[in-house]
């Protein structure tokens, strides 16, 4: 019985991958949007300290798209930076320049200062702007919409056959006298 259990489940898997996909896309980007806009709420009252650069590197790059349409381009950020920061004593490695991901434009590295959260120090950014989680937004909302299209056109009207089975269960037939 087990493995055939084990056999309808991976049939089940394969048949209905994309809707797996699709429900955990919605489930991971949601939530670390959510993670994100709770781990760097007020941001920009953080207090902040004096920085040390570790290392960093990286370029931004354009990176020309054909198509039928024309030719486009699409900007790839692969910077990153690492910095120490200390907190009460305390040293800290730091690795995000801003809650966004990505370098500020203007980036020095001579004059780093540290924003951190004052509950949970070892989270610092060097530039205190707001998240913004375009990217994990945008990709909840689309997933989202077509979870709900599934969910309203599947297990909707399941809920409902379920439900009028077990009405017409307990009711009693017209020509049936107590």
């Amino acid at each position: 019985m087990l493995r055939t259990f084990g056999l309808e489940m991976k049939r089940w898997l394969l048949n209905n991958i994309i809707t797996v996909l699709i429900y955990a896309s919605f489930t991971v980007s949601l939530g670390f949007y959510v993670r994100n806009s709770i781990r760097y709420n007020g941001v920009g009252s953080w207090p902040s300290v004096p920085a040390q650069f570790i290392d960093g590197g990286g370029q931004v790059s354009s990176t020309p798209l054909f198509t039928r349409y024309g030719t486009t381009s699409t900007t790839i950020d692969t910077r990153f930076v690492k910095f120490r920061y200390s907190v009460a004593g305390e040293s800290f490695l730091g690795t995000k320049a801003t809650p966004n991901g990505g370098l500020p434009i203007n980036f020095d590295s001579r004059y780093l200062r540290a924003h951190y959260n004052p509950k949970s120090p070892e989270i610092a950014v060097l530039a205190p702007v707001p998240f913004q989680g375009t990217g994990l937004l945008f990709t909840a909302v689309f997933t989202g919409i077509i979870v709900t299209v599934h969910f309203w056109f599947t297990v909707v009207p399941l809920l409902g056959t379920k439900r009028r089975a077990e009405q017409g269960a307990d009711a009693k037939p017209d020509n049936v006298t107590s």
